[in-house]
């Protein structure tokens, strides 16, 4: 039976907490072990994850002395507690069905060659209620993942991983062990868009298992750090693309589409660039190959990169 260890980090989510560990202490496949990591939370939150200690299926509860600021930081130090074959990245607001890791460890049992598997989840917010579902992530890749199975990697980064992060909630992602030393490594410089990067990374190349169920409840509150850093969710994200555009090329060996992606990349850097400072050389491309420019976009998106710059401080 396939081991999960299961990374609940956690940071002022005392309100969430408890429901977080219980769904993960009730679920029907039991063979894991709980690493719960406290990131010097200022509310109730360690009393509550102390309260779980003795559990037997509890490994490791820690608590930091000084903030890390970085959920990665905390992913990679979970990482090194972790003994099993698999990870699953529980945070510490959302909560999973009984059932969620059952289904999940059926399809890796049936396709031992993926990497990463994910489900579909129901929104929620902060009182429970159901809000919506990620419909509005999968409705974009409906035509590729239409059942329960595994799928290309590759397949799955050019079409729909390149244009944005369509997995959008950790927790509702099982990853394999074996895969993340490097990559966690490396995801230490982002503060957003660390997962982005790790799940591209290990799609490259890579087969992965997709459940078409609502089996994880994904919270959206005031609190989500999403919510609060839209201009440096943008500026990881623009660095990301360059990376992965030039992953894809890789595999792909096609010089237009990579000049045409990345033309796509540069205009949309060239936007944002005037919030760190303007980058002339990606302006200048522009006006040589006029075939890639949309000016009126252009136009009318550099007052808001610029209205960003002058009220958010990243």
């Amino acid at each position: 039976m396939l081991k999960v260890s299961v990374i609940i980090p956690n940071y002022n989510h005392s309100a969430f907490l408890k429901k977080r560990i219980d769904s993960v202490l009730s679920q029907s496949y039991q063979n894991f072990e709980v690493i719960i990591l406290d990131d010097c939370s200022s509310d109730a939150s360690w009393d509550i994850i102390t309260s779980y200690k003795s559990h037997e299926k509890v490994k490791v509860v820690e608590q930091n002395i000084v903030n890390s600021g970085s959920t990665f930081k905390q992913w990679k130090k979970g990482f090194s507690y972790a003994s099993g074959e698999y990870i699953w990245i529980a945070e510490s607001d959302d909560f999973a069905h009984p059932k969620f890791l059952e289904r999940m460890m059926n399809l890796f049992k049936s396709y031992p060659e993926a990497v990463l598997g994910y489900s579909d989840s129901i929104i929620i917010d902060a009182e429970d209620k159901i809000i919506g579902n990620s419909q509005k992530w999968s409705k974009v890749y409906s035509e590729f993942l239409t059942k329960s199975g595994s799928y290309s990697g590759n397949t799955f980064c050019e079409k729909y991983m390149i244009k944005h992060c369509v997995i959008p909630n950790a927790s509702a992602v099982v990853i394999k062990n074996e895969h993340l030393l490097n990559l966690i490594e490396v995801s230490q410089q982002y503060k957003v868009c660390g997962d982005w990067f790790i799940w591209f990374k290990l799609l490259i190349n890579h087969q992965f298992v997709y459940l078409k169920e609502d089996l994880n409840y994904f919270r959206t509150h005031s609190g989500t750090v999403r919510k609060q850093k839209e201009l440096l969710i943008k500026a990881e994200s623009l660095n990301l693309l360059k990376i992965f555009y030039e992953d894809l090329f890789s595999l792909k060996r096609n010089l237009k589409w990579f000049y045409e992606s990345y033309y796509d990349w540069s205009f949309k850097n060239l936007q944002w660039s005037s919030v760190y400072s303007f980058n002339l050389s990606n302006f200048a491309i522009y006006f040589k190959k006029s075939r890639f420019i949309n000016l009126k976009y252009f136009l009318y998106k550099t007052p808001r990169m610029l209205y960003l710059k002058a009220k958010i401080n990243v």
